[in-house]
């Protein structure tokens, strides 16, 4: 079943710009992963430092293999170094 991934991350104003380089680095590998569909980043018009991703992927699983290859490769480790708090990921099913 398709699923919506809502991600939330916010970042530290010392690190925001550098967050967003590694975001434009490594968004290309998402978008070319098994089960990827969409992706729109969207940045807080109150708050900058709130970025939100809102993908579509074939399944939940499909994502969670997908992140299970961005922690196993170190990727993961690398972005929640330059945020202020852990990322929150909620997993949404289509209704209409």
């Amino acid at each position: 079943m398709r699923t919506i991934v809502l991600l939330e991350f916010r970042t530290r104003t010392d690190t925001h710009s550098d967050f967003v380089a590694l975001l434009t680095k490594i968004l290309p590998d998402t978008r070319a992963a098994a089960g990827f569909e969409t992706l729109q980043l969207s940045q807080d018009q109150d708050d900058p430092t709130l970025l939100v991703s809102h993908e579509t992927w074939t399944s939940r699983q499909a994502f969670e293999t997908y992140l299970g290859g961005r922690r196993q490769n170190g990727t993961l480790d690398d972005v929640v170094a330059l945020l202020a708090e852990p990322p929150s990921i909620r997993y949404l099913d289509i209704l209409q």
